[in-house]
């Protein structure tokens, strides 16, 4: 390994470790001024290993700000002295200052020296740095005049795994093209084919019956008619075998090499976030605070590009938590709260969604108070604000328009911060929401997907038109009895869980003609969306299917419809329009009703789950790949042979077949080949998880009609899931 690829994973750790070791300090001093002895020898320990820390990675900055940082702890630990006022803030410059040049050189700058930060501290700085700051060039000053603007480049840095993954799928892709120039000699083949069996017909029609007799052979009778015939429909058959194989393969290596430009694209949140720290402390300055900024999770990776779109929103939650939330001291001491606010952020990863929190320990929101100003600013009616929940109430702060300072300042009182946040969540088909805090303050949290390359939609028919929901939204599918919807409130509505939620169509919610209920089997197709707790039941035509697609931007008037964030692109070439589920639950503001469940009958019945059959005589793998498919949501039998499976398939319904090679009685590639041999079972798509990985069985494989083959030796999770994705 080069050193300079040493350097770099050594300056990668320490950047680990000075954040724990500076939130483990920060999170003693919350104790402060009741500290104890061990406390003192913690963080004399912590400060300790950032010295350390900052000398393997040759930062003489970071180590003279962390030696100070040893020094004072190790005095008070002598004299068992806790932290006074003045010596506790000193603790928070230093680290501070450690934070803001750390943060710098994780996005791949070059910090400069915090001189007024040594200055405050009465420190010297490190001669060598000193000297280096002597001998750089002083930048000539540039003659007055009109100069051309260079546009900044966006930059992405790749790991040399990611490469190398996206160079062999790329490299797969392009064998895989190269085949298709096969497929076109055979195209010719039969093109001349069919010339030669025109030219054969024409001489058929000019000698008429003669050339009909059976007995008769040679150019232009009915005998050579039918060897032509005979000879096009093999052809035939063998290049559609060899277009379905191609398709198939093309198929499965498009899907991993969208995946792999999707890994490409994820960075750690904190290469993106890392200047908040700062800019809260900055914030919290100006307004004369004193804030204790928390931050958790941003180690996870998540698309640079969802970071880019949120960072705005986050920024704004900031200051509104700095500007808002946390009172004066003199406020939180006559509260009896530490004289120090909190403000955290933390980043959470579930599924395919990225959570966000900014939370505060501060005032809250107080209902009435914001109900009075949406009354006063215009945004409610009297009697809309009367009528107005609690929750209804809190999520005025997301309207344009809303402002609880009547003086505008440098950081609020514009009416455009939180409205602001919602947009930007919103363009990312993601959701935000307000709640209270506990014991004291506010939690703001944003739910938005892990990657902005793909979406996962399930498409859905509406008044003779199709259009797209986002996975993320929909909390299930149902069928419910059409006897059972009820009204509540004048209002269409079914029961779930305790709740009646209200039943819309989503032609009329659109605009886009008049919902009419489709009963089939007794039962009308429901798409239930929940978004942060709230929920909706949305009558459709019918379920198309589920698939993964790049949002595009609408042209006007459609990007003008509050109702769709985009559109996809169909194998035909058409244009789907893809359903703005915040706005359609925005429209819709129902709240549930409670019930006795005893007195209300089941009223729904769940949609059928896809059933996948996982074959192998490994005890080990059908449980691993039986968990990893339960977990995604996916119903699983399970057979140890060919002769068990084939059983099973012939007796059952299933989605999918997942199946071993190596196996007694009938191995994978005989299970595959009758299975293709069976008109009921042929269209079932066969993936092959084996640990034989030599190109020829993997093209024996392919060429058997399977969908995908994935070696066990190599093998990941996400591979199969993905490819289960697309085939189900």
């Amino acid at each position: 390994m080069a050193p300079e690829d040493i350097q770099q994973r050594v300056l990668r750790a320490f950047q680990e470790e000075h954040r724990e070791h500076i939130a483990g300090i920060r999170s003693i001093l919350r104790g402060w001024p009741s500290l104890k002895g061990e406390d003192l020898e913690e963080m004399l320990r912590m400060a300790h290993s950032m010295k350390g820390g900052a000398r393997v990675c040759d930062l003489e900055v970071v180590e003279r700000l962390t030696h100070d940082l040893e020094q004072v702890f190790s005095e008070l630990g002598k004299k068992g002295e806790v932290p006074d006022e003045g010596q506790r803030r000193r603790i928070e410059r230093v680290m501070a200052a450690v934070e803001d040049y750390m943060a710098v050189l994780a996005g791949g700058g070059q910090p400069e020296v915090p001189v007024e930060a040594f200055a405050e501290l009465g420190l010297r700085v490190p001669s060598r740095v000193q000297r280096e700051m002597e001998e750089m060039p002083v930048p000539a000053v540039k003659p007055e005049g009109k100069v051309g603007k260079v546009a900044k480049q966006d930059t992405l840095r790749v790991s040399a795994t990611h490469l190398d993954r996206l160079l062999q799928s790329s490299s797969q892709v392009l064998a895989q093209s190269m085949q298709q120039h096969g497929v076109g000699v055979e195209l010719q083949e039969v093109a001349a084919v069919l010339d030669d069996l025109q030219r054969q017909c024409d001489v058929v029609r000019s000698r008429g019956e003669e050339a009909l007799s059976p007995k008769v052979s040679g150019p232009g009778t009915l005998q050579e008619l039918q060897r032509g015939m005979a000879k096009l429909s093999r052809v035939v058959r063998g290049l559609r075998t060899q277009q379905q194989q191609s398709a198939r393969a093309l198929r499965v290596l498009s899907g991993r090499l969208q995946q792999d430009v999707r890994d490409a694209r994820m960075v750690p949140a904190g290469s993106v976030f890392e200047g908040f720290p700062k800019m809260v402390r900055d914030m919290a300055g100006d307004e004369g605070k004193e804030v204790e900024f928390v931050v958790s999770g941003m180690e996870r990776e998540v698309d640079r590009l969802v970071l880019q779109g949120l960072k705005d929103a986050v920024m704004h939650t900031l200051r509104n938590a700095v500007t808002h939330g946390i009172e004066s001291r003199v406020a939180r001491e006559s509260a009896g709260k530490n004289p120090v606010g909190r403000i955290g952020l933390e980043l959470e990863v579930t599924g395919n969604r990225v959570v966000l929190k900014v939370w505060d320990d501060g005032r809250g929101l107080n209902v009435d108070f914001i109900r009075r100003r949406s009354l006063e600013a215009g945004l409610v009616s009297e009697d809309e604000a009367r009528a107005m929940s609690a929750e209804e109430v809190r999520a005025m702060v997301f309207q344009p328009g809303f402002s609880t300072r009547k003086r505008a300042t440098s950081s609020a009182g514009r009416g455009m911060g939180m409205s602001v946040v919602r947009e930007a969540v919103v363009r990312l088909q993601g959701q935000v929401a307000v709640r209270p805090g506990v014991p004291s303050g506010t939690v703001v949290e944003m739910v938005a997907p892990l990657s902005a390359a793909t979406h996962r939609l399930l498409l859905v028919k509406a008044a003779g038109q199709v259009f797209a929901i986002p996975s993320g939204a929909i909390q299930r599918l149902l069928r419910v009895k059409q006897e059972l919807v009820e009204t509540v409130d004048g209002k269409a509505a079914v029961w779930m869980d305790g709740q009646a939620v209200l039943l819309a169509g989503l032609a009329d919610v659109l605009g886009v003609g008049k919902a009419e209920l489709v009963v089939e089997a007794g039962g009308v197709r429901v798409v239930v969306m929940s978004i942060l707790g709230r929920r909706l039941a949305v009558a459709v035509d019918g379920w198309v299917k589920e698939m993964d697609a790049l949002l595009l931007p609408l042209p006007y008037p459609a990007s003008a419809s509050p109702f769709f964030s985009g559109g996809v692109v169909m194998e035909d070439g058409s244009v789907t329009l893809v359903v703005q589920a915040a706005e359609l639950m925005e429209r819709f503001k129902g709240k549930g009703l409670s019930y006795r469940e005893e007195d209300v009958a089941a009223l729904m019945e769940e949609a059928r789950r896809p059933v996948i059959l996982v074959v192998d005589d490994s005890f080990t793998a059908r449980t691993l790949q039986k968990n990893i498919l339960e977990t995604e949501g996916y119903e699983v039998r399970l057979a140890v042979d060919g002769v068990q499976a084939l059983a099973a398939l012939r007796t059952g319904r299933f989605d999918a077949v997942v199946s071993d090679i190596q196996m007694p009685h009938m191995d994978g590639f005989e299970l595959l080949e009758s299975m293709k041999r069976d008109a009921r079972l042929k269209e079932v798509p066969v993936v092959l998880v084996t640990s034989l990985n030599s190109e020829e069985d993997q093209m024996r494989g392919l060429s058997l009609g399977a969908d995908a083959y994935l070696v066990k030796q190599k093998f990941d999770h996400k591979d199969l899931l993905g490819v289960i994705r697309q085939l189900v």
